[in-house]
């Protein structure tokens, strides 16, 4: 039996951000329902505002609008101005969507279908953006060292074939329809030249949330790996701190429901290869830390 082992380190740094209504200081605010001018409170001037709207004598941001749209229709229209003007007048007491919206997005997950050193010349190579938050529908940007590869769109995965060995910066920018943007980077994604695949071998390991969260928030983080080389025919089975935690399977992947404790965890997984009973495994190790202090 044949064992390889190559590890990756991979780190969750937990980090706690600051939500304020107000203040310099703000990370990010949550923004009033009803408030079009953006002064932090709903008047009668609101109203007006989406009647000069309506008939185009002025313009608004995607903030604005969706600000404007109190009556839970999804569009600006004369009935958002007047419910603005009868929660002024004190005739109803709530619009019909939420007092306040957010309009923060965050990245959650940046990956490619190859691992760092596993990538090829020649070989197509596909990156993924996840993206959490506010503001949907979402849209990505791509760079290749710091060169833009992709147009904004909604599609949050790209393919590039390397024709050149050598080390690069993979990038995207998330943006929300606020046009709130957020980065993620895969720092020395290193391509190498074509090698023989008639070997069992792990062709990435990764996990879906890989962005800084709350630590509160880490919930469901889903690992996946994949192979290649060997007779295609493939099983695996996966280790958290050296306890079997999913037996061997066609499964490629493992669910960690939550992080129980600050610290630091392995997590390996072992690829057999049901023909030849082949195994390579890969080992990832995961750093949990303590929130920042708010």
């Amino acid at each position: 039996m044949k064992l390889k082992n190559i590890t990756a380190f991979l780190l969750i740094a937990l980090a706690l951000y600051n939500v304020c209504a107000t203040g310099a200081s703000a990370t990010i605010a949550p923004q009033t329902t009803g408030d079009c001018d953006l002064d932090d409170r709903v008047t009668v001037k609101d109203a007006t505002m989406i009647q000069k709207y309506l008939v185009k004598s002025t313009s608004f941001t995607p903030l604005q609008e969706y600000a404007s749209e109190v009556d839970g229709d999804n569009k600006v229209t004369i009935k958002d101005a007047t419910m603005i003007q009868k929660k002024c007048a004190e005739i109803i007491e709530d619009f019909n969507v939420d007092s306040v919206f957010w309009t923060d997005a965050h990245a959650n997950g940046f990956y490619a279908d190859y691992n760092s050193g596993k990538a090829t010349t020649g070989t197509p190579v596909t990156f993924t953006a996840l993206v959490d938050g506010n503001g949907e529908p979402f849209r990505y940007e791509f760079f290749i060292n710091e060169e833009k590869v992709t147009e904004i769109s909604e599609e949050n995965c790209f393919t590039h074939t390397f024709t050149e060995t050598g080390t690069y910066r993979i990038g995207v920018k998330y943006y929300n329809r606020f046009d709130y943007v957020d980065y993620g980077h895969i720092y020395d994604y290193k391509v190498v030249e074509a090698i023989s695949t008639s070997n069992l071998a792990v062709k990435a390991f990764y996990h879906h949330n890989n962005h800084t969260v709350l630590h509160e928030y880490v919930y469901d983080t889903e690992f996946t790996a994949t192979a290649m080389g060997g007779s295609g025919n493939y099983e695996y089975r996966f280790l958290l701190n050296s306890k079997v935690v999913q037996d061997y399977s066609d499964k490629n992947t493992f669910l960690l429901e939550k992080f129980e404790d600050m610290g630091t965890y392995t997590l390996t997984v072992y690829i057999r290869d049901t023909k030849t009973n082949e195994i390579v495994s890969e080992i990832m190790t995961i750093e949990v830390l303590e929130p920042l202090p708010g």
